[in-house]
This record gives structure tokens, sequence and C-alpha cells, in this order.
């Protein structure tokens, strides 16, 4: 702080008259008051340097022999980094203070000096006393300092083999070591508290209710029990991947929704960008070979990505794509046995079409780490011809070889036949682990054993662990029990949905009307639910922190639960993921008939933005007292999440396609939905308002559709895909 000289005003001449001795003493004060502070105000500037250098070196035990040789730090500055020295830098004791600003700071009252006017009895009190003189203190210190160096030094002389103590001579400036501290126990670390409840079962969803039982084989050994060796756990769906794009149906673990980013959204109409035909195959000999398998069908779906610079170059493209940097491509298994690869923005090949010759009703799913490898399995039986045999494949997309297949033949290991694979795998990055649901009651986890380099523009599989889970219940049959000609409508186990999972556990719907709940790293079932009726759609998954939970949305078509008019309710559930329990359920009557069933045959959409409070879906074939003859009408329905509320419903023609919500950068929504008539319709996500009426003036989208930015793709049983453009 400043110096507020008017407390030395008229006492220059008192200030003069000091003694050398008195002078040294006070500048000494004034310095050691420095460097107590750490020179927080220094008397000048070597004072600055040489007070701080003393006082890191030995502490306050330096300074202070700095206060007893009445050195000024001026001098301590030039000297030694020890007190010691300190005392016998320049300006040293009894030099005599050239001005007032020698003294540096002071305490502002002097520090000592006599009260004005008595001066004189101060001197004369003063000379009473018997003081040492510095130069006798110094003598002092220094004496002492030699006695104990000496000591120090005859002490290590005498060490065996003449070596010296630890330390030298130097430790005597040293910091003491300090006593070993006891070590503390340590203190445990909390364990944080999960955000969810465990998934178990409760009355109402327990397993035996049912009469579920469940079996487990691991190489083709069943298995008492089973622990996964490196446990499975998945995170949250926008974790799924890093891959810009749509890698698998709905677009990650929590099947939330098919569309990648943004659209610019301002006239809100919809117009057709590009077209392409694709084809058609005969109907195995389930069918009897009397039709054909055309277009896209009911579990189908586009894939879309933006594929990296370094993966495009070790891929089949044509050139033209791998040198188009802004190329987001297509890949579309259909039912005509070919996958067509296209550019999204104008539909043009990207590379040839890989034709595998068998049917693909399913979307099929790209690798969520990014490699180039398509997994789809096929839709169709063929007893007389092995080459076209239903199988689930790990495809090569830098050369289309086969990477590994499985599921040819029919499994000894499953209850049903019927062995196709309508399902959009899920992959466990972390573990390198497919999971893959077959129609014959089967759930296949398999560790693929993935080898990439995409430097060398190497590929290859080794699968090392094949676990198949199967199940079955006291109502469960197989298909060759089923008849609508007969009568029998008796539920059938298998799997046509695809897999939802949340940590380390995986949820899916089955063709016997349950909601499944296992745990995918012992295998075991821990819950199930009745959702009454042959579920082909999936389940969407949404987490609610707050209340400790997550809530799955599932809803089954009609078929054997309809009456002798072939009507019948047909529900959406809300399900509590972790006990299993129905929340709600929003009911619908409808119509249903054989190859044309009436109900929920699509996934619903899982509001975000504005419409976060809404889930979305359609029913197919509603009943309607005004037109009970007519079974074509549908109803696209928005329903408040929590109150189990319609907001708005618009009529169409009845529809399997799922609803696409598309979002704007605002988080303003809108719904796309495809209907059997060949209309792609666009509403307004928050009031259902029809937006657009989009006429392609071809049949039945069954498929369902995706988007990345503006563009939307489609396929249809007119064996057509479309690149439309929302506007």
């Amino acid at each position: 702080m400043a110096t507020d000289q008017s407390n030395y005003s008229g006492y220059s001449d008192e200030y003069e008259r000091r003694t050398p001795r008195q002078a040294a003493q006070r500048s000494g004060y004034a310095s050691g008051a420095a460097a107590q502070r750490g020179q927080q105000r220094p008397v000048n500037g070597a004072a600055q340097r040489g007070g701080s250098a003393a006082y890191r070196s030995t502490g306050e035990r330096t300074a202070r022999g700095d206060y007893a040789a009445g050195t000024r730090t001026g001098g301590a500055g030039r000297g030694t980094s020890t007190g010691t020295r300190s005392a016998q830098g320049r300006d040293g004791a009894g030099q005599p203070p050239r001005s007032r600003a020698a003294y540096g700071g002071g305490n502002g009252s002097g520090n000592g000096m006599p009260p004005r006017g008595t001066s004189g009895q101060h001197r004369k009190r003063r000379k009473k006393r018997r003081t040492l003189q510095p130069r006798f203190i110094v003598l002092i210190v220094l004496l002492l300092a030699v006695v104990g160096i000496g000591v120090f030094l005859m002490r290590n002389a005498g060490a065996p083999g003449g070596e010296k103590e630890p330390g030298g001579i130097t430790s005597i400036f040293a910091t003491p070591t300090p006593s070993p501290s006891p070590t503390p126990e340590p203190t445990p670390v909390p364990t944080p508290t999960p955000k969810f409840d465990t998934p178990h079962a409760v009355d109402g969803t327990n397993p035996a209710n049912w009469g579920y039982t469940s079996q487990v084989e691991v190489n083709g050994a069943q298995a008492e029990s089973y622990q996964r060796e490196t446990p499975i756990s998945f995170g949250t769906g926008a974790e799924y991947t890093d891959v810009e794009g749509i890698v698998t149906f709905r677009g990650n673990n929590y099947r939330e929704g098919a569309a990648y980013g943004t659209a610019n959204v301002s006239a809100k109409t919809l117009s057709i960008a590009w077209q392409i035909d694709t084809g058609e195959i005969m109907r195995g000999s389930s069918s009897g070979y009397k039709n054909t398998w055309t277009g896209s069908l009911w579990v189908g779906q586009p894939l879309i990505v933006k594929w990296p610079e370094s993966t495009k170059r070790v891929m089949n493209m044509y050139d033209s794509a791998k040198s188009n940097p802004e190329l987001v491509e297509v890949i579309y298994a259909t039912a005509s046995g070919r996958v067509y690869f296209l550019n999204l923005e104008d539909g043009t090949p990207t590379r040839d079409p890989l034709d595998l010759n068998m049917p693909f009703k399913g979307a099929g799913a790209l690798d969520p780490r990014g490699y180039p490898i398509l997994y789809l399995g096929s839709g169709d039986m063929y007893d007389d011809y092995p080459e076209m045999q239903t199988r689930a494949m790990a495809i090569s997309l830098i050369d289309f070889s086969i990477l590994y297949e499985f599921g040819r033949a029919y499994d000894s290991f499953a209850i049903r036949e019927w062995h196709a694979y309508d399902s959009s795998p899920i992959v466990n990055a972390a573990t390198d682990t497919l999971i893959y649901p077959g129609e014959n009651g089967i759930i296949y986890t398999i560790k693929l054993g993935t080898q990439y380099d995409e430097a060398a523009g190497t590929l290859t599989m080794q699968p090392s662990e094949v676990v198949k889970y199967r199940y079955n219940s006291s109502r469960s049959t197989t298909k060759s029990t089923y008849s609508y000609e007969k009568g029998e409508y008796k539920y059938w186990l298998g799997f046509e949905s695809s897999v939802v999972t949340w940590g380390e556990y995986m949820y899916l719907t089955s063709n016997d009307g349950y909601v499944h709940c296992i745990n995918l790293n012992t295998m075991e079932i821990v819950w199930i639910q009745d959702i009454w009726d042959d579920a082909n759609g999936t389940l969407v998954l949404e987490e609610d922190e707050a209340n400790r939970t997550a809530y799955l949305y599932a809803g089954p078509s009609l078929h054997f639960t309809q009456d002798a008019n072939a009507t019948g309710i047909t529900p959406l559930f809300k399900i509590n993921a972790v006990t299993g329990e129905i929340v709600w359920q929003h009911d619908m009557k409808v119509h249903t008939k054989s190859g044309a069933s009436g109900g929920i045959q699509a996934t619903a959409a899982l509001g975000k933005g504005n419409i976060s409070n809404l889930v979305i879906i359609p029913y197919a074939r509603v009943y309607r007292e005004d037109d009970p003859e007519s079974a074509d009408h549908g109803y696209t329905v928005a329903i408040d999440k929590n109150s189990n509320q319609e907001v708005w419903r618009q009529m169409t023609r009845f529809c399997w396609s799922s609803p696409l919500a598309i979002y704007d950068a605002a988080g303003n929504a809108y719904i796309v939905q495809a209907d059997s008539s060949g209309h792609v319709h666009l509403f307004d996500g928050a009031t259902g308002t029809k937006l657009f009426d989009l006429n392609t003036e071809s049949k039945n989208f069954e498929a369902s559709p995706a988007a990345y930015g503006n563009m939307i793709v489609i396929g249809n049983k007119d064996k057509k895909i479309f690149g439309i453009r929302i506007s």
C-alpha cells in the first residue's frame, strides 16, 4: 500500500539524528516485513528481487535472520540464498541511511520512534540499556554454524568404508524430511446409482403364467445355463452409430425413427424426384409356385448412408460414385431377389445390383461401426431349389462376397420348421456380436470375429461363438396346425419383428402375440407380456429417466382373435420396459382377411420436437359404422403418450407402411404416410392437418420410407422405388 507521508511530517530532523545502528535496525524491520509478506510491498527493485529469493530458499527463518543482522533487502538480493550470508550483502549492517526513502514502508508510525516532544528522554533511557552490538551477534551466529558443521563432518568421517551418510553436507540446507504419516484408510468410492431400475417380472408378467419355457444352445450343444464371457451392453439410440445415415430398420437400437438430419420445409409439398423399376421372383414351394414376389414388402425399408471417402475407395462403386464427394447412397433389398445401390439425389446406380436370387422382405442392416458390411436375410423357402433356400448372410460391400451365412437348412434346435429372416438385425459394436431373430422362433447371437483393414481393403469374419435362444409356451404352435380355411386360428411362434435393445436387455414381439424381455448376457427370459395377437410391427423404446424406466409401444395385427365376422379389437399398447406392465392401451375395431390382415402391421413413430408428447400409428382396415362392409379404410392416429387421448386422426386407405416423422431445424414435425392406394400423404405433425397428397399413380405401399435431409425413399409392391422430395 502507498506510504502515508503525513505520518512523517515534522520528523525528518529526528530521523536524521538517529544513530547508524537505529537506522540500520529500522531498515532491517522494513526488509524483514517485506520478506514475510513475500515482497508484496518492495522497498526498492533490488529488495523485491533479493528479499523474495531469500524468502523462498530458507523460509521465514531466513527472513528473520535479516532482521537480526540489520541488513537491507537490497543487500540480501546479491548475497547467497541463506539468511546468514544475506546479512553480509551490500549495504549491510551499520550503514547509515541516505534518505527517508531508504526505510521503505516501515509501519507508518516510526516503528518504535518516541512520541513528539520526548525524544531526549527516550535517548537517555536507551543509553542505560545494555545491548549486544550487531557484530557480536554475527560472530556468535558464525561460531555456532562452524561448530555445527565440524560436528557433522566428524560424524561422517567415521562412517564405515569412508562413506558419507545420505544427503551429505548439503542436507543441512535442505527441508527436513517429515516423519512418515500413517497411511490413511482409502475412502470408499460410492457406487453410482443407476439411472434406471433393473428389468424384472411382476405377478402379471411372470413367464410361468403362459407356460413359457426357453432353452439355450452354445456352439451346437444345449446348455443348462449360460453366461456371456464378454458382456453386452448397449448405449442409447443416439449412441448406436456414428455413421451418417439410416443403418437399420427405424434408425437405431431404440427404433425411434427413420429420418437422418433435418429438412428445409417451406412450400410443404411432395414431389417425385426420380423413380426406378425393380422386378419379381417366383414364390417358394410353400405357395406352390403359383405367384410371384414383387417390389418391396411390409417390413422392408431402404438403408441410406454417406460413406467416408476412405471407405468409398475400397468398395466396388462406379468411379463416378467414388469421385462424387457429396454422394449419399441408397441400399434397397427387394422382393425381386436384388439389392439396388442408388444415388440419393437422382436415383442413378452407384454400382451393379447384387442379384442373390431369393426374395427379401425385410430391410437388412449396415454395420454400425461403418464397416462395409450388409446383413440381410431372405424371406421364403425353396425346398426344390437349394441355391434359393432362405438364409441369413453377412455380405462384403467391398466385393459382394459372402463373409458368413447361417440358417440355410432346417435348424434342428428349432421347434418351427419355417426359417425365414424378415427382421432387421442389430450389431453390438463393442463385442462384435450380431443379434438376429428368425421366424423359426430362434434368436441367434453370433460373435463374428470381424477383421477389417481399410488401408489394405480386406474384410473377413471368423465367428467364434454361436448362441441360440428358443422358446415355447402353452399356446404356441407351428404353422402346420394353422389354417384360415379350417377355422383353426391357432397361434404360431416365431419372430418377424426387429429387436430393440436397452442396456443388456433385448425386447421383441412374436407371431404368437407376446412381448419378450430377455437378458442378453444370460439368455434368460425376464418377463413377457400378452398383446393378444400376431405382431409384425417392431417395438419402439422411449426412456423416462425421471421415473427410472422406459416405455415400449407395440401393437398386433388381427389374426387369431377375430370373431365370426372377421372383425375384432386391435390395441396400441404402452408397456413399462422394466416390469412389462401395461400402462395403457388404445383400442380400434378393425376387419381382417387372409393375406391382408387388419390392425397394426406398422411400427409407430415416436414424436420429438414439437410433437414430443405424441406417438403416431396407422390402423389398417378400420371398421366404420357408416360403411361396415368395406375393409379398405385406414386411420393414422396421433395419441398423447401420457393421457392416451387422441390428438388427431386422418383417414387414408388402409396402411401397412410405417409413418415417417421429418423435422425442420426449429423442431417442427411433418408426418409422411404412404398407403395401399399408392398415395403418399404429408400431415402437420402437431395438428394432423393434411398439407399434401402425392399420387404416385402406382399400387400399394407396404414397405416403410426413410429420409435423409429433404429426400424420402420408399418402394412399393408395384415394382418401383421412388425418390420423393419434401420442399
